[in-house]
This record gives C-alpha cells, sequence and structure tokens, in this order.
C-alpha cells in the first residue's frame, strides 16, 4: 500500500522536518525513516541555540529535552498530531552529550568494563523489545548508551586493529540510513517476481540484502555524501589540485 504521497505539501513539510502522518495514519514523511530525522532537527535547533549564545550544552538541553520528554509519557492521541514530538526518545541525545562531556574530559572505561559494556548493550537491544513505546528509551537507548560508551572507550587500545572495510562502512553509514530501504524494496520486488519461496531462498536474501545494503551504502557515500560534505567545508565540490 502506498502510504506515502507526492502532493506539494506532503513534499515540503518532508523537506523542511516537519510531522507527517501518512495515509495509514503513522509518523512518517516522503522517506519513511526520516521520521527520526525530524526528532534530530529539533535536537540541532536547542543545540545551536546554545553555540549562538555561548551556553553550556547539556544545561539547556538537559531541562529542555527533559520536558518534553515528560510531556511526551503523559500524550494521548487526542492531542494534536504535532505534539507527536514530545517522546522520550529525546532523552537519547542527552545520554549523546553526556557521554561526549565525559569523554572529551579525558574518561574512559576500563577495557573489560567496557567490553562488558559493548556486548551488553548489544545483547538487550537485540534480545528484549520495548512494551510499549515511551519504554523505547530504556530498552534501546540505553543499551545503546553502553555501546557507545564501551566503543569509544576501546577505540584508543583497539582502534588500529579495525578493518579498513568497517571503518568504510562506519562512514557510510547515514548513506546506509537513507538508502537501503530503496535496495531492499527493490530486492523484494524481484523475488516476488521470480516466486522464490523456499527457505534456502529467503536465507539467501537475507544475506543478498546485507550485503547489496552495504554495497549501495558505499557507492552513494563515495558518489554524493562525501563530495557534499567536502563541499560545505572547502566551498568546492572537488579538491583543489596539488
Amino acid at each position: 500500500m502506498l502510504r506515502s504521497e507526492l502532493s506539494p505539501g506532503f513534499v515540503t513539510a518532508s523537506y523542511a522536518f516537519l510531522p507527517l502522518v501518512d495515509s495509514a495514519g503513522h509518523f512518517r514523511p516522503l522517506l519513511p525513516v526520516g521520521w527520526t530525522l525530524t526528532f534530530q532537527f529539533m535536537f540541532y535547533l536547542v543545540f545551536s541555540f546554545t553555540l549562538a549564545r555561548k551556553a553550556d550544552a547539556l544545561r539547556v538541553a538537559l531541562p529542555v529535552l527533559g520536558a518534553v520528554a515528560i510531556v511526551g509519557l503523559y500524550r494521548t492521541d487526542s492531542w494534536p498530531f504535532w505534539t507527536v514530538l514530545f517522546d522520550p526518545i529525546v532523552l537519547e541525545f542527552i545520554f549523546g552529550i553526556a557521554i561526549a562531556r565525559l569523554m572529551l574530559a579525558g574518561f574512559r572505561l576500563p577495557p573489560a568494563l567496557a567490553l562488558f559494556a559493548l556486548f551488553a548493550g548489544f545483547a538487550v537491544i537485540v534480545s528484549v523489545a520495548p512494551a510499549v513505546e515511551n519504554l523505547r528509551v530504556v530498552v534501546w537507548g540505553l543499551p545503546a548508551a553502553l555501546i557507545v560508551a564501551g566503543a569509544v572507550s576501546l577505540e584508543r587500545d583497539l582502534g588500529h586493529v579495525v578493518p579498513k572495510w568497517l571503518l568504510a562502512m562506519g562512514d557510510a553509514s547515514y548513506s546506509l540510513y537513507l538508502s537501503h530501504g530503496f535496495f531492499l524494496a527493490a530486492l523484494g520486488a524481484t523475488i516476488r517476481l521470480l516466486g522464490w519461496t523456499s527457505p534456502v531462498a529467503e536465507g539467501v536474501t537475507m544475506i543478498a540484502g546485507l550485503a547489496g545494503s552495504a554495497l549501495v551504502a558505499l557507492a552513494v557515500y563515495a558518489a554524493v555524501e562525501k563530495p557534499m560534505l567536502r563541499m560545505l567545508r572547502t566551498g568546492r565540490l572537488r579538491p583543489a589540485a596539488s
């Protein structure tokens, strides 16, 4: 079922990171995964304010986003739709600020504790689903914070042994986030057209989905994201000739 629309208003609101409801009644812009970008944009506004005022980011974000999260706990479907922005998920931004603050101050978890945090975070995320949406920040947000804290703490000791291809995938993670839906939809349509339904086909499809999504993301990063980042930083689409 087509859940998005191509009307000027819907498209414009999607590019403006405004909260949108699709034809199925869900919080989804033109690019479905873009709903999280709406929360990110809200955070960027708060963070930009702190930069403009030269204020402490945590001291501003904690009360502002904390209030947004608390209001979200009481929100019901009878509220105006734009109030979907009031959600405890914004607390995950506070986790990120706190981790960055600690790491910039020189704090690191001991290696054994960092490894435990890393694997414990992954174990919780892959094995536990939030019973209600408001528990997402506890069931997924806190484990994600453990993963980040553990990984950053281990970077100084283990960063040099990380394969270059894995670092490349890290660079392309945002491109992966935005592009994987297109590839998986095309792959799914192809498999359906071929009538491939055996258990072996399902396994091959999963592997092809993972590998193909990664390759598409690397291509998008090299052809689109990396040149755009270079242009924003230098004002030139290509690096100056040496």
